[in-house]
């Protein structure tokens, strides 16, 4: 599964590329700290999944998540921010965010939805090939 990390930490982004690499089956195809970056990088790479921080750079990536969400070929995209708050939930559900975690202290809960991720699509996989 190809995961592609936008963070405008680029010490954050680091870990999540590390733990993410000694995942089997997982495959960090890149990093970008700003939108221009991640929207051309999503739509070069074509990643199955985005982590996407709510700020890049200063910006607002609920804007970037409509338009990555908004694409036929649409990713499952994980947010990743310091607020979780119901209303800002509610946000990131109505932009099209399959999932919006916490930035500071969600990493294992993150890499576990991946791993489901992951193992769902290898379900599929096998489901669709024995028919």
């Amino acid at each position: 599964m190809k995961v592609f990390i936008a963070d405008s930490s680029p010490l954050l982004s680091k870990i999540l590329e590390t733990r993410l690499s000694l995942m089997n089956g997982i495959e960090v195809v890149g990093r970008a700290h700003d939108v221009a970056s991640t929207l051309e990088a999503i739509s070069k790479l074509r990643p199955h999944l985005v982590m996407l921080d709510v700020h890049l750079l200063g910006k607002n990536g609920l804007d970037l998540l409509k338009a990555v969400t908004s694409r036929a070929d649409a990713p499952f995209v994980m947010m990743l921010s310091d607020d979780v708050s119901c209303t800002y939930q509610k946000h990131c559900a109505d932009a099209g965010a399959d999932f919006l975690l916490y930035k500071a202290g969600d990493l294992g809960k993150a890499l576990a939805i991946v791993e489901s991720i992951l193992q769902r699509s290898v379900v599929a996989l096998e489901t669709n090939e024995g028919v």
